[in-house]
């Protein structure tokens, strides 16, 4: 329904396992096709208001209703292509050690700490 980020699913992809993850959230930011199995959303729905007050999220927050149909698919596609389910693994694992190793992400943030320092300074 809106994973977040998805620290579960970044360790699934770093490990050589791609994912089912829904189409919908921060965990698009490095799940992709190419990576993981993208589960199509059937629609919006408001978020229960009492999960809503849990999170102090807005009153109109929403989340994702997932297609069962696709999930269904997408898991019959994970388990029968044992190939393809292999070759967006060792892609997925690839993606994560070059994006998210503890270089990339230390270069990333000084980066942002220099466009910051930049945009003060000017």
């Amino acid at each position: 329904r809106g994973e977040g980020w998805g620290l579960p699913v970044m360790q699934s992809l770093a490990t050589g396992v791609p994912a089912i993850v829904t189409n919908y959230s921060g965990v698009l930011d490095f799940a992709n096709e190419d990576n993981s199995y993208i589960l199509n959303v059937e629609k919006m729905e408001p978020l229960p208001s009492d999960l809503a007050r849990l999170y102090r999220a807005p009153a109109n927050a929403q989340w994702a209703l997932p297609s069962l149909t696709h999930l269904k698919e997408l898991m019959r596609t994970a388990v029968s292509d044992e190939a393809g389910r292999r070759r967006k693994g060792k892609r997925a694992r690839d993606f994560v050690a070059k994006r998210f190793s503890e270089d990339a992400v230390a270069n990333a943030m000084l980066d942002r700490i220099n466009e910051i320092g930049a945009w003060l300074t000017s």
